[in-house]
């Protein structure tokens, strides 16, 4: 009995290590966006419990399996610091992956993660409905530019340690106050895209009061972190761009209840 209670508290202390490890609380940025592909797709397809279960399974699998793997990829350095659907999955996987070395050869690795996980919307409207739609390319489009425009902000934290062990970043190769303002710039570009996708998916105008969050939440994050005080960057990092991602949710959820 004693050895069972030890082996249960082994397996328990091991699922939270790699947890932590694999930053799973993290999946909050992308689940959204995933869930906001599901609503797009609504409109014009039938979506049920089933569907959505596998969804979440999916996206936190799929992204624990790429975290997992660049935990193992980059040991050394942070040692120092449908049939159709089924057949498209390994290369999504092998996709994310990649992103584990992109830092080796590359300043736009930030790009690539955004690309990576911007795929989520995509990928969930295939498993749905097939062949994507403006709209949910659209919605791609904006997590991109989200996940990419802080992922430049956190990785100014490490531009000393990049420039050491010579890794590519955009902090490293054109220096943190040109980071600062690429990373504003992707912003400024997630708002425009947020509101094109107004347009392209027949939302109600409800969906404008989000988007108006979203778009101060963003000077917000701006205006706690600058290039000479990067203290805040946490705050930034998780909690600001957290409630951004479930914010495009509900803007979506909101739009599509109230649009025609």
């Amino acid at each position: 009995m004693e050895n069972e209670k030890s082996h249960e508290r082994g397996l328990i202390g091991k699922t939270v290590t790699y947890s932590k490890m694999i930053k799973l609380s993290h999946t909050i940025f992308a689940l959204p966006f995933a869930m906001s592909g599901l609503v797009l797709a609504l409109k014009e397809h039938t979506v049920t419990l089933q569907m959505v279960l596998w969804i979440i399974i999916a996206m936190i699998g799929a992204r624990s399996a790429a975290m997992g793997f660049n935990r193992i990829a980059d040991a050394d350095i942070d040692a120092e610091n449908s049939e159709i659907c089924l057949l498209l999955s390994f290369p999504l996987l092998l996709f994310l992956f990649f992103y584990s070395y992109t830092k080796r050869f590359t300043w736009l690795a930030h790009i690539y993660l955004g690309f990576a996980i911007g795929l989520a919307p995509v990928a969930v409207w295939i498993a749905i409905a097939g062949v994507p739609e403006l709209s949910v390319i659209i919605l791609s489009l904006i997590l991109m530019t989200h996940i990419a425009g802080f992922d430049i902000l956190y990785s100014c934290q490490d531009v000393d340690f990049d420039k050491e062990k010579n890794l590519f970043s955009i902090p490293a190769r054109f220096g943190v106050k040109k980071a600062f303002f690429i990373s504003a710039l992707l912003h400024i570009i997630t708002v425009a895209l947020i509101i094109a996708l107004y347009f392209t998916a027949g939302f109600g105008v409800y969906y404008f009061i989000f988007t108006a969050v979203i778009a101060v939440l963003y000077v917000i994050e701006h205006k706690i972190v600058n290039p000479d005080d990067i203290s805040n960057i946490n705050i930034a990092f998780f909690h600001i761009n957290s409630i951004i991602s479930v914010t495009v949710f509900f803007a979506v959820l909101t739009g599509y209840l109230t649009g025609k």
